[in-house]
């Protein structure tokens, strides 16, 4: 095995050193011979019989000791880089000729701009301007259409008198009376504009068709009461009248045991109540008026007491015969009072004003119709009072505004006629006076105007002068001339002789300027009215 493997070491090294040998060959050619004999016996002499004589072995081959690698011949020294070269000079670049410059445009000279005109300033509004004017009719300030509501009267209409002309010129809103007038009038008072109609269901006297509430308070005897209430009801629904309201009592302040301030009647409280329901029960969705007194003072007892029964009316009623100058005010305390106590904004009616020793003055029945529905009433109606050593509340009389027999006007129909041709809007109108009272309107379809202005005692001024403010805002009345027409009529106080018209005091054309005019009344009487009539100048 060893044997072997000397055999494959030296073949092996043999195959390394085979180049190695080729090069040794050509130089020791014969050495190389010498130390490797070569075998030329055949393969035949292999097959003798005799064995061949073992070869001893051979020697280990000398290794042989390559010669040593000459010396590296040094590097020559580095040869120096040359100096770079300075980059070349070029010839300077040929200069380009520069374009002759464009030609400057000729500067137009821009305008400044002209700065907006300051606006002009701003007039100021005018204002009423009439020093020592008693009245001044403001028509910038609208309050509101037209409605005639101080216009209403009681039982003294018939059914076939007065003439119809006569009532139909006051534009009446409201009527009131028992049914023995109510119920006969009606469709004559419906055709003449009337839109309420109060039936009144007792009186402190007796009557064909109306109840004694003295009995009432007296006795207690309630179901008569009921049974008369009810045969009123039955025969409004069987006639077919619309807009009846159930007035329950007339004045019952004043009867035999009266409601008193702080100190019910229990017969006429319960008789309130008792009717009450049975209108509630019978003619459902009517409306219930009450309680009518005659005095003021004792209205907030009645109505505390009908909240807490839960018996309260729909319409608040009372009537008023004092001072114009205090009628807004009275009004305004009953609305306060209903607010301030949980009964709501409830509508009222004055259903009696002009009180008893007044009646015949012109400029007292103006001064309480324009302070009337100023104060944004829902009706009201003239009382009735003696006349002549009579009532004119029963002989057609309008509750005296005509004379006995309904056939002539008196100067209170010429006031109700005036308050009568009020049309299209109210305006706002005062007074510095509290003697003197108005009320005004616009009617844009007719372009006219109308101011009622009513006197009702003495004032220290020498006439009644009258400013017309605002009328440039209404081109129907001031013409391109800045002119207005107007008509002063004067409605003397003639007491109870037969007026049949008024008296002109003036027809003519006014300047207006700064948007008035003023105009000097001075032939008005400590109780007279006078109403203009303004239209359009030429």
């Amino acid at each position: 095995m060893k044997k072997y493997q000397l055999w494959g070491r030296i073949a092996l090294l043999g195959l390394i050193l085979l180049p190695y040998q080729n090069c040794q060959n050509s130089f020791h050619g014969a050495e190389f011979s010498t130390a490797f004999p070569v075998n030329t016996s055949t393969a035949d002499s292999q097959d003798s019989k005799v064995p061949p004589t073992p070869a001893p072995e051979p020697a280990p081959l000398p290794v042989p000791v390559p010669d040593p690698l000459p010396a590296p011949t040094p590097l020559p020294p580095p040869v120096p880089m040359p100096m770079p070269l300075p980059p070349p000079v070029l010839p300077a670049p040929m200069p380009i000729p520069k374009p002759p410059p464009l030609p400057q445009p000729i500067p137009v000279p821009i305008p400044e701009p002209t700065p907006p005109p300051l606006p002009l300033p701003t007039p100021l509004p005018a204002k009423p301007n009439c020093k020592g004017c008693v009245v001044t009719v403001d028509f910038t300030q609208e309050l509101g259409p037209v409605t005639h509501r101080s216009s209403g009267f009681l039982v003294s209409i018939n059914a076939d008198a007065p003439n119809q002309n006569l009532l139909a010129a006051t534009k009446p809103k409201m009527f009131r009376g028992h049914s023995d007038y109510v119920f006969p009038a009606y469709n004559r008072l419906v055709e003449a504009g009337v839109t309420s109609f109060q039936v009144v269901l007792s009186l402190f006297f007796n009557g064909p068709d109306i109840y004694n509430h003295q009995t009432l308070s007296v006795q207690g005897n309630f179901a008569d009461w009921n049974k008369f209430i009810l045969s009123k009801i039955n025969e409004v629904k069987a006639r077919g009248f619309k807009n009846m309201h159930y007035d329950i009592y007339n004045e019952p302040d004043i009867s035999a045991i009266p409601i008193q301030e702080n100190n019910y009647n229990n017969n006429l409280m319960e008789g309130w109540r008792q009717a009450y329901q049975t209108i509630r029960k019978n003619h459902p969705g009517a409306i219930i008026v009450g309680p009518s007194v005659a005095y003021k003072r004792f209205l907030n007892g009645f109505l505390l007491k009908a909240r807490d029964m839960n018996v309260f009316p729909d319409i608040v009623s009372f009537h008023s015969y004092g001072d114009p100058a205090s009628a807004v005010n009275e009004v305004n305390e009953v609305r306060q009072f209903l607010k301030s106590n949980g009964m709501g904004d409830r509508p009222i009616s004055v259903n009696e004003i002009v009180g008893e020793y007044r009646w015949k003055e012109p400029g007292y029945v103006a001064g309480t119709l324009a302070a009337f529905d100023r104060a944004g009433v829902d009706s009201a109606s003239k009382s009735c009072w003696d006349d002549s050593g009579s009532s004119n509340c029963h002989n057609s009389q309008m509750d005296g505004i005509l004379t006995p027999g309904g056939t002539q006007p008196r100067a209170g129909w010429q006031v109700y006629n005036a308050y009568g041709n009020l049309a299209g809007k109210i305006f706002k109108s005062s007074s510095i006076s509290d003697r003197v009272d108005v009320i005004a309107s616009l009617d844009s379809t007719s372009k006219k105007a109308t101011v009622l202005i009513g006197k009702y005692g003495a004032d220290d001024r020498e006439g009644t002068s009258v400013n017309l403010f605002g009328l440039n805002s209404n081109s129907n009345l001031v013409s391109a001339n800045n002119k207005v027409r107007v008509r002063i009529e004067l409605i003397p106080n003639t007491g109870l002789n037969p007026q049949l018209s008024t008296t002109l005091i003036s027809d003519s054309e006014l300047t207006v300027s700064e948007e008035q005019v003023h105009i000097p009344i001075p032939k008005l009487g400590i109780f007279d009215a006078v109403v203009l009539y303004i239209s359009r100048g030429q």
